[in-house]
């Protein structure tokens, strides 16, 4: 199994400071572009063709999916949480009532949305694995999969075979959303409000401390830096590419369209959905 090393963001910074306006005019000329396409038109040369690719961009949206804008609506599943992150109100420390839906009660607040139109879902949790649980989430995906388009989740992170085991019972996606600090404000991270006394005080201090350790040395090498950062989501996503799609026809629902169940490896993502 091949496992992905994340690439040198210095080396990455330079590929994308390094692209001239002729290397731009050339990443726009070709039939199929490159890694190296891809610096070149997120480069600060690439600044004077913003007006042109924005023109195609449109055009290749139009194309792949028509004028339409497409919806999807939450399911609350639970507000239990572990964490005690200051700007949410599922937050460990709040003292609100604290509930989890049962399987009958998600699948009827699912019928209210599909009632409404509504054929992409996202199913939300606190992070409590306690509370909600892998079996629970593929119980409601089982429920739900063939009356939706998508199922998506956004709950505590799992485990790759957790994930495979989701993907099998029906869910699509996985939203992720990854808080930063500001560097700018003394390094501030969004953490809890109010004293939880010293044994639980020392806990979340440790965990602040790894998790902002980790959080500096992402920053640091890459979100400070955006381009770089976006070259480094593509080699991820080519990476994703040739691992995952490659998989039996029957379990890529959504993917086909993406090479999916051919046989075959598919051409890297920015050879099919960067196609000026």
């Amino acid at each position: 199994m091949t496992k992905f090393t994340l690439p040198d963001f210095q080396t990455l910074v330079q590929t994308v400071q390094s692209p001239t306006s002729s290397d731009v005019e050339q990443a726009l000329a070709a039939s199929h572009r490159d890694i190296h396409d891809l610096a070149a038109l997120i480069s600060p040369a690439a600044e004077a063709f913003l007006p042109e690719m924005a023109r195609r961009s449109a055009r290749i949206t139009a194309q792949r999916f028509g004028r339409t804008t497409q919806l999807y609506a939450p399911i609350y599943l639970s507000n239990f949480c572990t964490n005690r992150c200051a700007y949410c109100g599922f937050a460990a420390n709040n003292r609100i009532v604290r509930r989890v839906l049962s399987f009958d009660e998600a699948e009827a607040e699912a019928e209210i949305l599909y009632n409404r139109g509504f054929r992409h879902i996202l199913l939300v949790s606190g992070e409590a694995e306690n509370a909600v649980d892998v079996k629970y989430l593929e119980t409601i995906a089982l429920r739900l999969r063939d009356k939706f388009a998508a199922v998506s989740i956004e709950v505590q992170p799992l485990s790759t075979e957790d994930y495979a085991r989701l993907f099998r019972a029906g869910i699509t996606a996985v939203a992720v959303y990854q808080e930063t600090p500001s560097f700018g404000k003394k390094n501030r991270l969004p953490l809890p409000a109010g004293d939880p006394g010293p044994g639980r005080r020392r806990r979340d201090a440790r965990g602040r401390h790894r998790a902002l350790t980790r959080t500096q040395r992402l920053a640091r090498r890459g979100l400070s830096h955006r381009p770089a950062s976006g070259l480094a989501a593509q080699k991820f996503l080519e990476h994703l590419l040739y691992r995952f799609l490659s998989t039996p026809a029957s379990s890529c629902r959504g993917l086909r369209a993406a090479g999916c169940g051919l046989g075959k490896k598919p051409e890297p993502a920015y050879l099919r959905l960067a196609d000026f």
